[in-house]
């Protein structure tokens, strides 16, 4: 299906919670930030609500007071909510394997469906190299240590919400992930992030350009949300529909078009960094064998 037409109603919010509190703030109380912030969503009319990357840092899966809170939430607004929250998996050797997630609350259903990020960052979110070398995972520098998902998840469309994929932070910056959320059939992109730890520095806005990149690449929208800002929805072109600035809290909402088809850059997604890599590598090779080479003889 090349374009399927639709537009669809979406809101971002982002309490602005400090990253110095973040973890030091009852999960409780940010929820209720969040919950306050979005609490006018329903008069919007917006059918899908993104909230950031851990906005409820806490293992939803193991809370039910905060599960019953965001569902009850859903069924009263009517509305979606992708949230960011942490997991845990048990596992017969290692016990609870941490995981950074994504939750899917749906108005109407006691399910709740997720998706864990893939890519983690280097040394701030596990030390890479663990599978080659398992010796890595007793190395502790200051490390989050959450384990990365085995594979990507698109949610199912529901109630007036398309297929939908989340690119947890900087994941947004792989091509590949969002190209296998577009094969998987995502109509549509959510990413849920917290830049508050680059400051008011130019980091914030060049992830968000990045995201811009990837709606371009994909030609799909994407529902941006920040723990600080920026928030965004963001259309197929790059263009930028509403925003809410670093160091901000509310909400902001609009709609943005739902599109179905899949573009050259999505098919070769997993192309492009051999491709440019052996490019490089040409290039340098060129230049070494064009170099000026010393004269073997002496002047007379």
């Amino acid at each position: 299906q090349c374009d399927r037409g639709e537009l669809i109603p979406a809101a971002a919010a982002q309490a602005n919670t400090p990253v110095s509190e973040k973890w030091q703030t009852s999960a409780e109380a940010i929820a209720q930030s969040y919950l306050k912030v979005s609490a006018s969503v329903r008069e919007t009319g917006a059918r899908l609500l993104v909230w950031p990357e851990t906005a409820t840092p806490a293992p939803i899966c193991y809370r039910p007071w905060i599960r019953n809170i965001l569902h009850e939430f859903c069924d009263s607004t009517g509305v979606c909510l992708l949230t960011g929250a942490t997991d845990y998996e048990n596992d017969a050797q290692r016990g609870m394997v941490p995981y950074n997630a994504a939750f899917l609350f749906r108005p109407g259903t006691q399910e709740l469906l997720r998706s864990a990020k893939v890519h983690l960052v280097p040394f701030g979110e596990r030390i890479p190299g663990q599978k080659l070398f398992p010796f890595l995972h007793q190395l502790h520098l200051g490390q989050a240590e959450w384990e990365p998902a085995s594979q990507i998840v698109v949610f199912p469309e529901h109630d007036g919400v398309p297929p939908l994929g989340c690119l947890i932070c900087f994941e947004v910056i792989f091509p590949e992930i969002a190209a296998d959320m577009v094969h998987g059939g995502a109509a549509l992109l959510t990413t849920i992030t917290n830049d508050g730890w680059y400051g008011n520095s130019s980091g914030p806005y060049q992830h968000l350009n990045l995201a811009r990149l990837r709606a371009v690449a994909v030609r799909r929208s994407i529902v941006r949300a920040g723990n600080t800002g920026i928030s965004a929805l963001i259309l197929p072109t790059g263009e930028i529909r509403c925003s809410l600035g670093y160091d901000r809290a509310g909400m902001i909402f609009g709609t943005v078009p739902v599109r179905g088809e899949i573009t050259l850059a999505a098919r070769l997604a997993r192309v492009w960094l051999p491709f440019y890599s052996l490019l490089l590598t040409a290039v340098l090779v060129a230049l070494w064998l064009s170099r000026p080479r010393a004269s073997g003889g002496r002047k007379a």
